[in-house]
């Protein structure tokens, strides 16, 4: 997965998927926050997402899934296990970040002192 500007966005580069759509993917894949609708029947692998579909993900559904298949982390999508665990690891990654920087500027404000 490309990660770009600091690990806030992600580089969709010629995926040609649409905006909301991004941005769904985006809060799933850095910050582990739950999708819609049909984003999660796509990362689910439900075979019926693309009947959900508005008429702009319906057009671009090929790009969305192989966005997927060639960028995103395999462990991310596929089943409704899959997405669970994957927010699950996210989350409790950010917060173990957090936490240090919790700690760090804990100590700076103690030897500022």
């Amino acid at each position: 997965m490309k990660i770009i500007d600091n690990g806030k966005h992600l580089d969709f580069g010629e995926w040609r998927i649409p905006e909301l759509t991004k941005s769904g993917l985006e809060c799933y894949l850095l910050y582990g926050v739950e999708p819609g609708s049909f984003l999660t029947m796509v990362l689910e692998g439900d075979v019926h997402a693309i009947l959900s579909a508005d008429e702009h993900n319906r057009a671009h559904f090929h790009d969305i899934i192989a966005f997927l298949h060639n960028e995103a982390p395999y462990t991310s999508w596929g089943s409704p296990e899959k997405m669970k665990s994957y927010m699950e690891k996210v989350r409790a990654y950010l917060e173990s970040q957090n936490e240090q920087k919790g700690e760090t500027n804990d100590r700076t404000e103690a030897t500022e002192s």
